[in-house]
């Protein structure tokens, strides 16, 4: 999925899926993306699959490889700069499972000028960090502490390694709060809304201060 239909130059964001696939949730993400000034390019790690239930989703992304995630990302980083409204800036950002993606894949392209993880798990190795040319931003949930076990660590190797990451944790919010926190959820959770709407806020502003 890309959104290129643009006459002026813009950054291009990898849109890293989060378990369920590319479904219409990240679908509308990239809309709003396009509307806030970037190229928003979503590739599909599941050829077409879109799941319902937890456990089958969770199946199929785990069976994809850390071989497999590399060659995509590094595709569609190679397509992104042919597109002719992209301005040659480069940045990834995921979610659930493509939030841990989006902070490994900072590792491996130093062409990124910037790395949006939302509720992935962070780095827990020396090596899995010592490559990041890019700022690292995290979006995190306070009842999600499964992945807010890892920031900790995370925050220890990139200081270390000299570099800047810089993770926020919203207030009363779970895990997955960018979709349930949607206006059109007729379920959604106060923490969520709100989370959502602070998070969206200050992505916004540093997706302008992208090149």
């Amino acid at each position: 999925v890309v959104y290129p239909e643009r006459k002026d130059k813009a950054p291009a964001v990898h849109v890293i899926q989060e378990i369920f696939g590319l479904t219409d949730w990240l679908r509308s993400l990239c809309d709003e993306l396009a509307e806030n000034g970037v190229i928003a390019i979503a590739p599909d790690f599941l050829n077409g699959q879109k799941f319902e239930d937890a456990d089958g989703a969770s199946k199929a992304v785990s069976a994809v490889t850390q071989d497999q995630i590399k060659a995509v990302l590094d595709a569609t980083a190679e397509y992104a700069l042919k597109i002719p409204a992209c301005n040659g800036t480069l940045a990834v950002c995921g979610f659930c499972r493509g939030g841990g993606w989006t902070f490994a894949y900072a590792n491996e392209n130093q062409k990124l000028k910037a790395a949006y993880s939302f509720y992935g798990t962070a780095p827990d190795e020396a090596s899995k960090v010592a490559n990041i040319a890019c700022p690292v931003y995290g979006f995190y949930g306070e009842n999600d502490e499964r992945v807010n076990a890892t920031i900790p660590k995370a925050e220890e190797l990139m200081k270390a390694a000299g570099k800047k990451y810089e993770p926020v944790i919203y207030n009363g919010a779970g895990h997955g709060f960018m979709r349930s926190g949607e206006p059109s959820n007729p379920a959604v959770r106060e923490g969520d809304k709100k989370a959502r709407d602070e998070a969206w806020t200050r992505w916004k502003k540093l997706l302008k201060q992208l090149p």
